[in-house]
């Protein structure tokens, strides 16, 4: 019975240190996703840019060879 009453004399501060750990990790984990997703991004941004420089110098090299 010693115990059940630790556990009630306890039960709120449990809760509250369990619910401030939840939010903590739930903040951790958004702030994680955020830099991967903005990596992501940008890597899709300088993967287009070499796309465009590699159009562009075929496009160079096709009114060159026209010529």
């Amino acid at each position: 019975m010693g115990l059940v009453r630790v556990l009630k004399d306890k039960a709120p501060a449990l809760v509250f240190t369990g619910l401030c750990a939840g939010t903590a990790y739930a903040v951790y984990y958004a702030h994680h996703q955020q830099i991967t997703e903005k990596k992501t991004m940008r890597q899709g941004v300088i993967n287009d840019i070499k796309r465009d420089r590699m159009k562009r110098r075929e496009m160079q090299q096709e009114e060159t060879s026209h010529q």
